[in-house]
């Protein structure tokens, strides 16, 4: 049949804006796979407490939140998170094993440590140098198994 193809109107194909179900962390400083940009770079844990809906880095509404963090000297660092429906920064709260809850905070002196976190439900997160004179710098990814 004259003019006819097989491609379907552009109209038609699917445009994806979320990562959807992930096994694998996915990167959530940067469009990058690695650091905050192509070279791997990885973030300077800021020292200032998160303010506003702007700050921090966006979930995707994934289920587990991945930190690998390295410590120059002393440094302890806390996650903050962010929901648009309550909207307020907040500490994260994990379980402590016997029950109770205590603050998502990491303490390490000169050396790196990869945790891992259940934010489910959680829009926006944070991570913030708390204490030590140290300095700090961590990759943030996000994954749903």
């Amino acid at each position: 049949m004259p003019g006819f193809d097989n491609t379907p109107p552009a109209h038609e194909f699917r445009n994806y804006n979320s990562w959807g179900r992930t096994r694998s962390p996915k990167n959530i400083l940067s469009n990058h796979r690695d650091g905050t940009n192509p070279a791997g770079t990885p973030l300077t844990v800021p020292t200032a407490a998160p303010s506003g809906g702007g700050a921090g880095y966006e979930t995707e509404n994934q289920k587990f939140l991945h930190v690998n963090f390295t410590a120059t000297g002393a440094a302890t660092f806390k996650i903050f998170v962010y929901s648009y429906a309550c909207p307020n920064w907040t500490p994260l709260y994990v379980n402590d094993g016997s029950g109770g809850l205590v603050e998502a905070s990491e303490a390490l002196n000169g050396a790196s440590g990869h945790f891992i976190y259940n934010i489910e439900g959680i829009d926006r997160v944070y991570i913030r140098q708390t204490a030590g004179a140290g300095s700090a710098t961590a990759y943030l990814a996000c994954s749903t198994l």
